[in-house]
């Protein structure tokens, strides 16, 4: 098998069918029909299944479409290294919302004082997001706030951060300046979209705590749920740097019964090859 059976496949597997697969590599799909046979015929295998006019794949192309990344990736990442000598280093960077809003700017600033020879590109999502690029080999390394659950990935932790509980400054909590759960029982709050770190981080202490409140506002946008609160729509549960750059417009609170603290996390494959440049913009990371 070559490099170019694992490249079709990939393309097969992510687009959902062959027709996909082969305007995506610009080939005929016969050709691409050909080479997943030769795939199967190869290790002995079923790979798709066709039901209801769409292909299926099977456990064995699960567990193929992950070693075939990583094989791809390695070798794309050994031609960039082969070529970094008499090209600018390309480093693909993603990070969570919060991170991506208020800490990662600073690191990249800092990062391209000292090492201008090196391109830095950032892609920002929610913590689930960023994870599934870097499996998949779209991302060097990601920098996110939510608890890192897939396997084969590492973490490094580098900074703690806390929320806080902010209002507008007409809410009858904005005298306060703690708030317990008698005061948020109940209470419409703005909250980020699933696979945030943020929301994995309120929902799971405010379960905890058995207090229930009421979701009034989704945004996958930090300065939306901030603007939520600030017009007294509904309370939030932000990072502290963010109510701070907002003070005047949505008062802070803290909330000690939830214990709203995170940790900020490099996350990397474990199976990465660490590049001069990688190892680098790490380095630039740690306090």
């Amino acid at each position: 098998m070559t490099l170019r059976h694992f490249e079709v496949f990939i393309a097969v597997y992510d687009g959902g069918g062959m027709s996909a697969a082969a305007r995506a590599l610009n080939v005929a799909q016969p050709a691409i029909s050909q080479t997943i046979k030769e795939l199967e015929n190869g290790y002995g295998v079923l790979l798709f299944e066709r039901l209801s006019k769409r292909l299926r794949p099977t456990a064995a192309a699960d567990l193929l479409a992950r070693r075939a990344r990583h094989l791809i990736g390695q070798y794309r990442e050994m031609e960039r290294g082969l070529l970094a000598s008499r090209e600018r280093p390309l480093l693909r960077v993603g990070a969570s919302a919060t991170v991506g809003t208020y800490f990662l700017p600073g690191i990249v600033a800092s990062f391209a004082i000292k090492r201008p020879d090196v391109r830095v590109v950032a892609t920002i999502g929610n913590t689930a997001a960023i994870e599934a690029l870097i499996l998949r080999d779209e991302l060097d390394v990601g920098i996110v706030e939510g608890e890192v659950s897939a396997p084969g990935l590492s973490t490094l932790t580098i900074a703690e951060d806390e929320l806080v509980i902010v209002c507008g400054p007409g809410d009858p909590l904005a005298g306060r300046r703690s708030v317990g759960p008698r005061e948020l029982r109940g209470r419409a709050f703005a909250v980020r979209e699933r696979g945030s770190g943020t929301r994995d981080l309120f929902e799971s202490a405010m379960a905890r705590e058995g207090v229930p409140w009421d979701e009034a506002w989704t945004s996958a946008d930090s300065e939306s749920i901030l603007g939520a609160a600030a017009a007294g729509i509904a309370l939030a549960a932000v990072p502290r740097r963010a109510a701070e750059l907002r003070r005047g417009s949505v008062v802070a609170m803290e909330a000690p019964f939830l214990r709203l603290r995170r940790s900020f996390r490099i996350v990397s494959h474990k199976d990465k090859f660490e590049s001069e440049a990688l190892f680098a913009f790490r380095r630039a990371c740690w306090p």
